[in-house]
């Protein structure tokens, strides 16, 4: 067990917490520390910082330690966390074992000999957003979000998957995000900015988001999301020129609607639409559902194009930011 300064040191910080100049301050010395880690009654969080073994594992614990390590800088900087760890505060994804992203202002010097956070500075904080969380500076969604693909490097589908989290997490709309991005003037968020505008992150549903990334992501062109079919009605996704409607069929949730969407595709039909119903186990077979959808969307493109299929009329499209992008054949 370990000493009862210590301890209570440890019981101080809300992650069970403490750091090498603490145990020097309490008349403890390197050989202390080591002895406690040889008989696991700490772990080694990060150079010069351990947590008390007995303690279960913050759930937040990454920016427990960023708070506690600044908090010994000769300067003080003021911090704000980003990127991966941004969104586990949040509660979009679970405790990541990596070191959290940081955000440094420009003007302040670390002084700390051991550095176990590769931080970014920027040259002006205050021109960041940032929310509090717990007492923790965090960077808003959308900084957190372009911090992402800038600072961390992760591959554009899975921030753009992270992106789509986001908004079901926190009931964001694209517009929201798209919105800070454009004010935003980093590289991240000049990117993400590019990305909202093909209208990838108008989907509804995680299951609709897992159809238009794992099928139509592995095997394009992927279709519009959002489309207005009618005055009433919206279509999941459409490819316009060939007036072909997906739908994602959740057994679950259309069970009770079953009369609301059988008008709901008879009004497809007066207009024109064909429709296609996709189900849950049909995106686990991606490349079978992308051969069926495309073509069936080709033979009915080859019959606008022949003249024998009347193209639909399309109501005003109000609700959308980026243009249809299938309103030509695709081929």
């Amino acid at each position: 067990m370990l000493p009862d300064p210590i301890r209570a040191i440890a019981s101080d910080n809300p992650a069970g917490l403490f750091c090498r100049k603490q145990v020097l301050k309490a008349g403890y010395g390197d050989g202390a520390i080591h002895s406690w880690y040889q008989r696991d009654l700490i772990v080694r969080l990060a150079p010069g910082w351990y947590r008390d073994a007995a303690m279960h594992p913050h759930p937040l614990q990454h920016q427990h330690l960023v708070d506690g390590y600044f908090r010994f800088s000769a300067k003080r900087p003021l911090p704000l966390v980003s990127g991966t760890a941004a969104l586990e505060v949040y509660g979009i994804v679970e405790p990541v074992g990596q070191p959290p992203t940081l955000l440094v202002p420009w003007a302040w010097q670390v002084n700390i000999r051991s550095q176990p956070f590769a931080h970014h500075r920027v040259r002006s904080l205050p021109d960041v957003a940032a929310w509090t969380a717990r007492g923790l500076r965090v960077a808003e969604p959308a900084r957190a979000l372009a911090d992402l693909f800038a600072l961390e490097g992760l591959p554009l589908d899975h921030v753009c998957h992270l992106a789509y989290q986001t908004m079901h997490t926190l009931r964001l709309r694209p517009a929201d995000l798209l919105q800070r991005w454009t004010q935003l003037s980093d590289p991240g968020s000049q990117r993400l900015v590019e990305l909202a505008r093909t209208g990838v992150l108008d989907v509804e549903s995680p299951a609709e988001w897992a159809l238009l990334n794992e099928v139509f992501g592995a095997f394009p062109p992927a279709p519009d999301a959002q489309v207005q079919i009618t005055e009433r009605y919206r279509a999941d996704f459409a490819y316009v020129f060939a007036a072909l409607v997906l739908e994602y069929q959740s057994e679950q949730f259309h069970a009770a609607r079953i009369d609301e969407d059988g008008v709901r595709t008879a009004g497809f039909r007066r207009r024109g639409w064909d429709s296609l119903y996709v189900t849950k186990s049909m995106v686990r077979d991606a490349k079978g559902t992308a051969e069926l959808v495309h073509e069936t969307r080709r033979q009915r493109e080859l019959l606008v194009l022949e003249g024998r299929l009347a193209r639909p009329f399309l109501p005003s499209q109000r609700h959308r930011r980026v243009p249809l992008r299938t309103l030509v054949p695709l081929g």
